[in-house]
């Protein structure tokens, strides 16, 4: 049976789902500005649906999705549970709405409280599930927090997400030192037998534990702060290529690239967003 503290790291995840979304407007929860964004809203439902089709459906007896038409619209790449909606026409579909998407998430974690409660609780591969369940949950809100940014930039109103007075970052004392990493064979992934490895959840793209060769490197001691910046952008960091991969390159010049996303230039100077 899944384990107290896994279960209050469970609901802390969920809540936290909804906190990210409780400063916006009903109308910010539905719009998909480009492909690469997808709505508040489905977010939200998303992650529900992950738990009812992977925990409830497949441990629950008797369990009956709460509306069979979520597994088309809230699927995102699982293959094998069936079709499912272009992810860039996520904000095509107004309904359900934003309220029935709540009500849904709460009946969902209502039957998951109850079901890990039960014997079916029990089942050994329940606390697995749980884990990545909530792990997959908190990587939804990483994506919340940048597409939600990316929605509200969109707007020209230039909307703000929270209002809330910031202080200047930290400014750390001295000049920047640098901290080196010399070359050799290396071991990375995650291994349950390798404490330096992290130790406890890890994705399946974290394993196996594997040896490479690493070429030195040297790494500075402090964040890259928007003064630096500024100062990379005015030696002309835009318009030299020597300063980019090819790649990188290209994408400067087919976007036309003068500074970072969210910065804006006025009359004045830099801003950002």
């Amino acid at each position: 049976m899944a384990s107290e503290t896994l279960i209050d790291d469970l609901w802390t995840a969920r809540r936290a789902t909804e906190s990210l979304c409780a400063p916006l407007r009903i109308e910010d929860h539905v719009v998909q500005p480009e492909a690469c964004v997808s709505p508040p809203k489905w977010h939200l439902a998303h992650t529900a649906w992950f738990f009812e089709t992977f925990l409830l459906g497949k441990h629950q007896p008797g369990y009956v999705p709460r509306d069979a038409a979520y597994a088309f619209l809230f699927n995102s790449y699982y293959e094998s549970v069936g079709r499912r909606a272009e992810k860039a026409r996520r904000g095509d579909y107004s309904r359900p709405s934003v309220e029935e998407i709540y009500a849904y998430r709460h009946a969902v974690d209502e039957d998951l409280g109850n079901m890990l409660a039960s014997p079916a609780g029990r089942h050994p591969q329940v606390e697995g599930l749980v884990e990545l369940g909530l792990h997959h949950e908190m990587q939804h809100q990483e994506l919340l927090a940048t597409d939600i940014k990316r929605i509200l930039h969109f707007n020209p109103s230039r909307p703000a997400y929270r209002m809330e007075a910031w202080g200047p970052d930290p400014v750390p004392e001295g000049g920047p030192g640098w901290i080196g990493f010399p070359a050799g064979l290396r071991e990375i992934g995650w291994s349950a037998e390798a404490p330096e490895a992290g130790g406890g959840f890890s994705f399946d793209n974290e394993i196996p534990r594997h040896q490479v060769h690493l070429r030195g490197f040297r790494i500075q001691d402090r964040l890259a702060s928007n003064a630096r910046y500024l100062e990379f952008m005015r030696d002309g960091g835009y318009s030299r290529p020597e300063l980019w991969l090819s790649e990188g390159w290209r994408l400067v010049k087919e976007e036309g690239w003068r500074a970072p996303m969210y910065w804006e230039e006025d009359g004045t100077g830099w801003s950002e967003y």
